[in-house]
């Protein structure tokens, strides 16, 4: 009995040692699924030598004059693919207008007809001068394009001068086999000059735009007749070429620099050095790469490196460096070395075209180390445990050989950084890619997606070979939910523990959410009405992604739908009745289905004026008070134009919406964070006026140097999240950070394109320049500055000046100045009009101009005190003009007034009482801008949807909650910098006003 007691004892006191984490440790007898990175097994791995003549190689892309030129990299890819050569010794000409003879070249060359050349060429050179040798090919490259169906009998001719853009794309077209695009043209008809592109040629050139080889002007035109340099030739030719690397026996593959092994032997007579670089591939697999130089001879296996704009040899390859390579018949020939993370976004590509890859989301609960005796050998073996969301556990196993210290390690992102598993912690939500249900192919760790969602249950169900269930719910904002739930996941009603069994259609759920599964649903009964399914049964809210001629895209939770809508359906914007032509990418809208089964929408409502952007800000963190959901800005300022401006306070109080995004980077920040870990940081806050209320509806934190660019987009990547400006060449990450406004609203980024002419907003911060804001710069940023009024005070030969003038600078209009201006030239394309009959309005000649009294001195009079009056006062536009030269493009004149029925010189006498009647009328003057929804000819005038109005008292464009109306009887009206007539408006067209109450003075048409 005794004994037994001692045992007890022993038993409670060995319990009470144990702590409870002990019993949560792994136990690694215990089986759970494993998943490992692929194995870097040197002898199994894939090998890939580097291209035979390397030196020669790298001589092809060493160029005297391409450092700076924009396009240096397509010309390399071009160089290394035998593709483009040399003119002359060492330079490429990049600047140079590419004729007909050099196209066929090029184009030859990339359909693989060179060889065929060079054997008709060169048994005829013997004796030959250059010259002579040079027009040799010409002709031969030339009869090759005919043969191949490149070039027509037809087209020899001309080919010695510059070829035109219209013809270089039909011929390339030719050459990668691109089938023309038989109908919806809508890419080609956008363009503000497509009938100067050949009607049997349009089909083709919409072809190359889809595919993104070939892109528009930054003026919305096409310039079909321009001509192309060598250098842009050399941009689409790259582009084109993708489509003929399986028939020229190019593969390009992406991976990690994981490791470099260097080795040196000695033969007999040379000295052999050896690299062989470790490559783990996006897809999982991994690739050695092996160059070598002969130390005595100079030959080596090398290949050509792209890295920090410029091209190297393979020795600038790095571990760590994320790279894209290609092959040419199995020879590695070219290298280009990424930014950061870029990776990552492969895989995630890869993935997704990958259907034997599949996606994990769970929490790491313990790490363990240990060695181990596996068959001859000891291993080091870590092992991260991984509990799943829906309620499943792996361990994620990294072994390393302790004898030859290779470790088979998998890719992890982290904090902005790519590394192993060593980054990895125990409590890290994370989510991981395996492939064939074996290989981890990267993991992610990062703070997961966390959200609540409530409605009524509409079903639940089980998939029976799974054992998985899901839950669909009618959410409170009319949107049909549907998703995944976590095996572990609480389910209370009334504040008892339930089952999912238990949920009844029509019961009020409220589900908690972490990365799209469910892990806690709390429900209720008392519902009035279950199972009613109200008018309009199907409802989906979302924003207007993309507007096209023959549809509208959607975007509705980060997912893209297009649905069928036809013409006559309600459409309501703000509560006003609209057309189509009046929506607008970015819109939020809630669209109505007559049933929860139909794709046809019946009726739209878009969000009008209560969701503008009202300003951007920036200013330094204060507090953040979680209950009133408000935070504080010091020394805040607001983006206008292109530039930040100090306001009136010191301090702002920003009310944060219900939903609002906060985010540094790509990492979001929750709420209770933000203060606590970022005050006194700067922020980049945008605020909307959401049904009348300020409210900060996207926060982004600034994490490094300020600097703000204004240029046109030279490349974008949608897949790789990042942008390049023309000038300054520099590769912008677009992070969720990153805010996006064009016409007062968000829009995705995704919709930024080539030849966009944007402000950035830009960070840089460890080598890594991160766009804070985007925004696109329309015409109307400072379309009136172009602007004068005034009266007409001298005339010359070839300009006039004025008195009592005035313009408009940052839509403001200056106190008139009774100074006499600077001098605004006029030329004979000069539009000038004597509109003081405005039924009768006269053209007047600029000779005419100039010998007639128009100016003040030749039309004076006097009164008793010896004053002049009887002027010409005048709207005058200038040329838009990047110079300061002052170059009349259009001006009406009328006598005595500026406006009809004033008659300033018969009223008034006093000079400074005339400067004081034109501030007067340019205070009631309106500047507008809208989209043309009507034109009525009976009346003489437009109807403006969508319309906002200039407020000067707040500096903002404010919208109309109705149409605007304005008549245009002698309205100057502007497109692409030309007077056009005022019948070549058209419906849909997006203008911009100066208007005096409802006559419009001059009518700008925005063409982006």
């Amino acid at each position: 009995m005794r004994k037994l007691h001692i045992w007890i004892i022993v038993l409670i006191l060995v319990t009470q040692t144990i702590s409870p984490q002990a019993f949560a440790e792994i136990e690694v007898d215990i089986p759970v699924p494993e998943f490992r990175a692929a194995l870097l097994d040197i002898g199994n791995m894939a090998s890939v030598d580097a291209y035979a003549n390397g030196v020669e190689l790298l001589a092809n892309v060493d160029y005297s004059d391409i450092s700076e030129n924009p396009f240096e990299k397509n010309i390399i890819r071009m160089a290394v693919q035998g593709i483009a050569g040399r003119q002359g010794s060492e330079a490429f000409y990049p600047e140079t207008e590419i004729t007909g003879f050099e196209a066929m070249r090029y184009l030859v060359n990339l359909a693989g007809g060179s060889a065929a050349v060079e054997a008709a060429v060169l048994p005829l050179t013997g004796g030959l001068s250059d010259e002579s040798i040079n027009a040799l090919y010409n002709e031969q490259y030339a009869a090759q394009a005919i043969g191949q169906g490149i070039l027509l009998q037809t087209e020899y001719v001309g080919l010695q001068q510059a070829a035109s853009r219209e013809q270089l794309a039909v011929w390339l077209s030719r050459t990668i086999g691109l089938a023309p695009v038989a109908v919806d043209l809508e890419a080609v008809f956008g363009f503000n000059d497509y009938k100067l592109v050949t009607p049997a040629n349009r089909g083709t050139i919409e072809a190359l735009l889809r595919a993104e080889i070939m892109n528009s002007g930054n003026d919305g035109n096409f310039n079909p007749k321009g001509n192309m340099t060598r250098g842009e030739f050399m941009e689409i030719l790259d582009a084109g070429s993708e489509l003929l690397y399986d028939q020229n026996g190019i593969v390009v593959n992406y991976g990690l620099v994981t490791g470099i092994q260097e080795t040196t032997s000695k033969e007999i007579g040379y000295t052999l050095e050896e690299r062989n670089i470790i490559v783990r591939n996006v897809d999982g697999s991994v690739t050695s790469i092996r160059t070598n130089e002969n130390t005595t001879s100079g030959r080596q296996l090398d290949f050509v490196l792209y890295k920090n704009n410029m091209p190297f040899s393979s020795k600038g390859i790095l571990v760590g460096d994320e790279i894209q390579y290609m092959t040419r018949n199995g020879a590695l020939i070219y290298a280009e070395a990424l930014k950061d993370n870029v990776i990552l976004e492969k895989i995630r590509v890869s993935e997704a075209q990958d259907g034997n890859m599949t996606t994990y989301f769970g929490s790491i609960y313990e790490i363990l180390d240990q060695q181990k005796w596996k068959e001859d050998y000891y291993v080091n073996s870590k092992r991260c445990r991984v509990r799943t969301y829906d309620g499943q556990t792996f361990d994620l196993v990294v072994e390393t050989d302790l004898y030859t210290g290779i470790t088979n390690d998998m890719i992890v992102y982290k904090d902005n950084i790519v590394g192993g598993i060593d980054l990895l912690e125990e409590g890290d939500d994370i989510s991981f890619v395996v492939k064939d249900n074996d290989n981890v192919v990267y993991v992610n760790a990062i703070p997961l997606w966390e959200t609540t969602v409530s409605g009524t249950v509409r079903y639940v169900t089980m998939d029976e070979e799974t054992g998985n269930s899901r839950i669909e719910i009618f959410g409170y904002d009319d949107v049909i939910y549907e998703y995944p739930v976590a095996s572990y996941a609480n389910v209370t009603i009334n504040e008892n523990y339930g089952e999912l069994s238990d949920l009844l259609y029509g019961q009020d759920v409220t589900l908690d959410l972490k990365e799209g599964y469910v892990i806690n649903i709390d429900s209720e009964t008392f519902t009035d009405n279950p199972g009613y399914i109200p008018e309009y049964g199907k409802v989906r809210m979302g924003t207007i992604y993309a507007v096209y001629p023959a549809g509208i895209v959607f975007d509705i939770g980060g997912e893209r739908y297009s649905y069928e809508m036809p013409s006559g359906i309600p459409i309501t914007k703000g509560g006003v009745s609209v057309t189509r032509n009046a929506l607008k990418e970015g819109d939020s809208v809630k669209l109505f289905f007559d049933d929860i089964y139909s794709d046809r929408i019946s009726k739209m409502e878009v969000e009008g004026v209560e969701r503008l952007i009202q300003k951007v800000y920036k200013g330094k963190l204060g507090t953040v008070n979680e209950t009133k959901q408000t935070m504080t800005l010091y020394e805040p300022r607001y983006l206008k134009n292109d530039d930040w401006v100090d306001t009136e306070t010191y301090s702002e109080e920003l009310t944060l919406s219900d939903n609002a995004q906060i985010y540094i980077g790509d990492l979001p920040i929750a709420l209770d964070d933000l203060e606590r870990i970022y005050k006194g940081q700067v922020l980049y806050v945008v605020v909307e006026d959401s049904y009348g209320d300020s409210v900060a509806s996207k926060v982004s934190v600034k994490s490094g140097g300020e600097n703000l660019y204004t240029d046109a987009i030279r490349d974008i990547d949608d897949a790789l999240g990042s942008m390049e400006l023309e000038d300054p060449r520099i590769n912008f990450n677009i992070t969720k950070g990153t805010i996006v406004v064009k016409d007062s609203r968000y829009i995705d980024p995704s919709l930024l394109t080539k030849k966009d002419n944007v402000l950035v907003v830009s960070q840089y911060a460890d080598g890594v320049y991160d766009a804070n804001v985007v925004k696109l710069m329309t015409r109307t940023e400072n379309i009136f500055e172009t602007v004068y009024i005034g009266a007409i005070e001298a005339v010359g030969g070839n300009y006039f000046t004025l008195k009592n003038w005035a313009t408009l600078d940052d839509n403001e209009w200056d106190d008139v100045d009774d100074s006499t201006s600077d001098r605004i030239y006029f030329h004979t394309d000069s539009i000038i009009t004597d509109i003081t009959d405005s039924d009768d309005p006269d053209t007047i000649k600029v000779a005419d101009f100039f010998h007639e009294s128009y100016a003040r001195l030749e039309n004076e009079g006097t009164d008793d005190e010896g004053l002049e009056y009887e002027r010409y006062y005048a709207v005058v536009v200038l040329e838009d003009r990047e110079d300061e030269n002052r170059s009349l493009l259009a001006m009406n004149m009328r006598h005595k007034g500026l406006l009809e029925d004033q008659n300033i010189d018969d009223d008034l006498t006093d000079i400074d009482d005339i400067a004081d009647e034109l501030d007067d009328t340019l205070e009631d003057m309106y500047l507008t801008r809208g989209i043309i929804e009507e034109m009525d000819d009976t009346w003489e005038r437009i109807r403006i949807t969508d319309s906002n109005d200039w407020m000067s008292s707040v500096a903002e464009w404010k919208s109309n909650s109705v149409d605007t109306y304005v008549e245009y009887p002698n309205a100057i009206v502007i497109k692409d910098n030309e007077v056009i007539d005022i019948d070549d408006l058209e419906v849909g067209d997006s203008i911009s006003v100066l208007r005096n109450d409802e006559k419009a003075l001059v009518i700008f048409v925005d063409t982006e």
